[in-house]
């Protein structure tokens, strides 16, 4: 989730995101907190327990996947869809 996150920060640093104004998106962005490691490596983290950060976590793990890091599984089988992405197929 590093480099997405990094990317994902570039982006939005640069003026280069382009989320589309949308509203679930912009809220999830004021719920979230960046956390660092001591080796540099930042994630996302909610700033409150019960807000939610679903959507930019899943375009953190979208971009971590576009610059070839493995997906983060957690409860689901997601390695189709590495494949897939992978294989420019779907």
């Amino acid at each position: 989730m590093n480099s997405g996150s990094k990317l994902l920060e570039r982006l939005v640093l640069t003026g280069r995101l382009d989320h589309g104004r949308d509203p679930v998106l912009r809220w999830c962005a004021g719920n979230v907190e960046i956390a660092q490691d001591g080796n540099g490596n930042i994630k996302p983290m909610k700033r409150k327990g019960h807000q939610k950060i679903d959507p930019l976590v899943a375009t953190i793990n979208a971009l971590s996947v576009s610059q070839g890091e493995e997906p983060e599984s957690g409860d689901v089988d997601v390695s189709y869809m590495a494949t897939a992405l992978k294989s420019g197929t779907q």
